[in-house]
């Protein structure tokens, strides 16, 4: 992939495991509460659906990669390693395999916002202005630039997807790599 990040997606794809064991508790309500019938969860259920459709997603476009792929490898069994082999994929096409990075690094910030670490949106500058002052805000669920000149046409601070962040991201990466050669 070349992000240079020292996790791959199969590691938080481990990581968002434990996310699954350990279900979330609920006990701001205070009070008493009624005799549970059924046991709850075994597991936090929105990260459950999240793990599927990320697993869905990401077969689905590694396979259509492969088509385009040079020389690619058989795909593997193992669900985790569907990620490793998509990033390995030798694709010819230039705006494909950028894409498939852009796909990639979305999926890790998703993981990681899902799994509470809200701290990698910081890592990031702001597309627009540059600076360093990315906050994540949970209730828009977007990215949110803190320098105060950096705002929209409405006068609001700008924010951002994780799909524009990881966007934004890749094509860094490409011309830092482009620069370096």
């Amino acid at each position: 992939m070349g992000t240079g990040d020292q996790h791959t997606s199969a590691r938080a794809l481990r990581l968002l495991q434990h996310e699954l064991v350990q279900p979330e508790s609920n006990t701001s309500h205070g009070g008493r509460t009624p005799t549970r019938v059924h046991p709850p969860a075994p597991m936090r259920l929105e990260v459950l659906d999240h793990f599927t459709r990320m697993l869905t997603d990401a077969r689905a476009r590694a396979d259509d990669d492969a088509l385009h792929a040079h020389q690619p490898a058989p795909a593997p069994a193992d669900p985790y390693a569907v990620f490793d082999w998509w990033a390995g994929l030798d694709i010819d096409d230039q705006a494909r395999a950028d894409a498939r990075d852009t796909a990639l690094y979305h999926q890790e910030l998703q993981q990681a916002i899902l799994t509470g670490d809200h701290s990698i949106v910081c890592r990031h500058p702001c597309p627009d202005c540059g600076c360093w002052g990315l906050q994540w805000d949970t209730a828009r669920r977007r990215a949110v630039c803190t320098y105060a000149p950096c705002t929209d046409d409405q006068g609001l601070a700008n924010t951002w997807t994780l799909k524009n962040l990881a966007h934004h991201h890749i094509q860094r990466q490409k011309r830092l790599n482009r620069r370096a050669t």
